[in-house]
């Protein structure tokens, strides 16, 4: 899927794409930040913009911003990686990768609404200077404790999952649900394809394993983790994020129809109740640790295919780099 087709690089690139939405009388926001890490706060400001406007822009900060505090907040990846990662959101119309003339690209949005964190004191340059060109700002509250640099404190203390507020502790929304893409696959012969894993803490080599897997079918079921499974997995400082958040973030990215959490080893309950068409596995791993999922999804005239992880990111060193960055 072109997600890359979403990211506006030049000033004439957003004239371009802000005037056709003019002509159709369609309105926009704008959310500002670095997306180096998808955490409650932007994705709630995600969908919090996805209710005010028709389309929905994501400004990426630059990779280094002044406003923020210095290498305390050095952003983990480059511009070009953060900004790929935002095109996959559902409701990210457009990404704009921190443009040197910012003040020239943020008025060719205009008219726009700016989505914002009031209480957010350390703002980049792009969420600066976006704000007395808004039309309208909407303030949210902060989420304690959720800020980037606020979870990668709790990691280094070793209080993980991290706590999320009780208005946090519902999926928004619905997915499909199995049961409906079940039936879409009776009447119209769609083809499902499933992955699992633990989808913590969201990054590059996750969100383009996850798009590569949904071209290998119509819909793309992704069987994750629940928390004590990924503690047995994992060890007992993970899963960062609680099953309800990455639940949540999975449901809003582009290649994701639905998510179903598993409590197990493995997931082999979950592919016998859906009998799916491909059955995706990501990078290296050995294959008698596969080999149960392999039989049941071919006795089933299924197939199981791999496909590589992105070189050089995990979750697992993430968490290592936030374990080791300043307080």
């Amino acid at each position: 899927m072109p997600y890359s087709k979403k990211i506006l690089s030049s000033d004439e690139a957003i004239q371009s794409w802000r005037g056709a939405l003019m002509a159709r009388g369609e309105t926009v926001a704008l959310v500002a930040g670095t997306f180096d890490l998808f955490q409650p706060g932007n994705l709630l400001a995600i969908r919090r913009a996805s209710k005010l406007a028709d389309r929905v822009v994501a400004w990426i900060e630059p990779d280094d911003p002044g406003g923020l505090a210095g290498a305390r907040t050095r952003c983990r990846n480059a511009l070009d990686i953060r900004s790929e990662a935002a095109a996959y959101l559902k409701d990210v119309a457009a990404v704009i990768p921190g443009l040197p003339d910012l003040t020239s690209a943020l008025r060719s949005l205009r008219p726009f609404t700016l989505v914002d964190c009031s209480a957010q004191t350390e703002k980049g340059p792009g969420a600066a200077a976006a704000r007395p060109l808004a039309a309208h700002t909407e303030s949210l509250l902060p989420i304690g404790g959720c800020f980037t640099r606020e979870i990668a404190r709790s990691v280094r203390e070793g209080r993980t999952p991290i706590a999320l507020p009780e208005h946090l502790q519902r999926v928004p929304g619905e997915d499909a649900g199995l049961e409906a893409l079940f039936r879409q696959r009776q009447g119209r012969g769609i083809k499902l394809v499933t992955i699992n894993g633990c989808f913590d803490l969201l990054h590059i080599g996750h969100l383009r394993i996850l798009g590569q897997a949904r071209l290998r079918g119509d819909r793309l079921i992704v069987l994750v983790n629940d928390d004590e499974s990924v503690r047995r997995y994992k060890g007992p400082a993970r899963p960062v994020f609680p099953i309800v958040f990455r639940r949540t973030a999975l449901l809003m990215l582009e290649p994701v129809s639905a998510v179903l959490p598993f409590s197990g080893d493995n997931p082999l309950a979950e592919l016998e109740k859906i009998a799916p068409d491909v059955h995706v596995k990501g990078g290296s791993f050995e294959e008698n640790r596969v080999l149960a999922e392999r039989e049941l999804v071919e006795s089933k005239g299924g197939s199981l295919v791999t496909l590589p992880f992105v070189a050089g990111y995990s979750s697992t060193r993430l968490v290592q780099s936030m374990k080791g960055c300043a307080p």
